[in-house]
């Protein structure tokens, strides 16, 4: 949970993951919808996708290497 805890920190891609997940669990439960697997899928869909891809990406920011002289 604490490494998840500072993901959410650290990416912002994460952090958007979570609020997307939390928009649709709100949207979900004032709807009054019957939360079945495919629907918990769903919402946990965006974090769980931007928990994922950063091993896909490289960082856009980071210490450079100084190119051979």
């Amino acid at each position: 949970m604490k490494v998840i805890g500072q993901r959410i920190w650290r990416e912002p891609a994460v952090f958007i993951g979570l609020v997307a997940s939390a928009a649709l669990l709100v949207i979900n439960l004032l709807a009054d919808t019957n939360i079945d697997a495919a629907t918990g899928l769903a919402i946990a869909g965006p974090l769980l996708s931007a928990l994922g891809i950063r091993q896909a990406v490289s960082p856009a920011a980071g210490p450079r290497e100084k190119p051979p002289e």
